[in-house]
């Protein structure tokens, strides 16, 4: 009985110097809220590469903090122009969003999005002007609206991720806006061929009801130069903020405040352990490991792809050999010494 026990001891050995050992010093045993667990990891941040927490055993079975955060993104100023077609042998990418397709576009003057497609394309020149009805329709996927960075002036008026604009002599008074005030009864919205909508509607109400006619709201840049009466009426305009949701790694977020944090937990479905991803509060206290090899992965640059997440993101992975067995008794004393022993 004694031999057998030495041999047994034998095994664990083995097991400790072939596993991951190095994974789990990085594993922090007392729960923290996801700021904290940052500050304690310091410069190496929160581990957030599937492929590491994949081998950090001890994770297995606890929900855990993940190295990123998601945030909220603005657009800088941006204006609709029009409807045009993708032109010939021009790149189409796909892109999840309006901000996306803006900050893959930065070194263009010019770019196409499709909310109903998400294609998106850069330009250095304005194409042909097409109805406005190729956009709108859903089915149509060579179409795209046309947008362009706003270089004008915007007073800037709180959080107001729309504009209005006010006709006074050599300037239109453009001013950011709530876009989902409806209050305001000294305002109103005209399309740009001369139809008006209702006092106080909302930017997204006036906004539809131009649409509907296959028409823009006004643009900043031309009403109040081609209408020299100073008409004392606010409009809504083209100009305006996008906004998404985006994750990134604390390094890349810098100062910004998430919106939420991202927490991980394994489950095991048939031969393949899944990673669940889902968002929870930041202060919530959780399990958490630190980067041990900073360059084992790429850390964003690729954040941005990742915009409009879903509540809940699965990914699998094959499960190892030694996890996939059915232990019997005598293995189950030995994983657990092994265990022991290792951490």
């Amino acid at each position: 009985m004694i031999d057998k026990f030495w041999i047994v001891l034998i095994v664990i050995n083995i097991k400790c110097v072939n596993g991951n050992a190095k994974y789990a010093q990085a594993y922090h045993i007392e729960r923290k809220t996801w700021t904290a667990a940052s500050d304690e990891c310091d410069s190496k941040e929160i581990e957030f590469d599937e492929n590491v927490l994949m081998k950090t055993d001890v994770l297995w079975d606890k929900e855990f903090w993940i190295g990123m955060v998601i945030y909220r993104v603005t657009s800088p100023w941006i204006e609709v122009l029009g409807c045009s077609a993708v032109p010939d042998g021009e790149e189409v990418k796909k892109s999840p969003s309006i901000v996306l397709c803006q900050n893959q576009c930065q070194s263009y003057q010019f770019f196409g999005y499709s909310e109903s497609t998400g294609n998106c394309f850069c330009q250095h020149y304005e194409s042909s002007w097409f109805n406005i009805s190729g956009c709108i329709d859903n089915n149509e996927s060579k179409y795209s609206f046309i947008y362009k960075a706003y270089t004008g002036h915007v007073s800037d008026n709180g959080d107001g991720k729309c504009t209005t604009l006010f006709c006074s002599t050599g300037a239109n008074g453009l001013k950011s806006a709530n876009c989902n005030d409806s209050t305001d009864f000294a305002r109103t919205s005209r399309c740009n061929d001369g139809s008006e909508g209702q006092w106080a509607d909302s930017y997204s109400t006036s906004r539809k009801k131009c649409l509907a006619r296959f028409q823009l709201l006004l643009s900043p840049g031309m009403y109040c130069q081609t209408n020299n009466a100073v008409e004392g009426i606010r409009f809504w305009t083209n100009v305006f903020r996008a906004e998404t949701e985006a994750k990134f790694t604390k390094a890349e977020a810098g100062t910004k405040q998430p919106l939420y944090c991202l927490a991980g937990s394994f489950t095991e479905q048939n031969t393949k352990r899944v990673l669940n991803l889902t968002r929870r509060d930041c202060s919530d206290k959780l399990h958490f490991a630190c980067r041990i090899d900073t360059s084992s992965t790429t850390t964003a640059k690729h954040s941005l792809v990742s915009v409009e997440i879903p509540e809940k993101v699965e990914s699998t992975k094959l499960m190892s050999a030694v996890q996939g067995v059915k232990p019997g008794i005598n293995d189950e004393f030995i994983f657990h010494l092994s265990t022991t022993f290792c951490f």
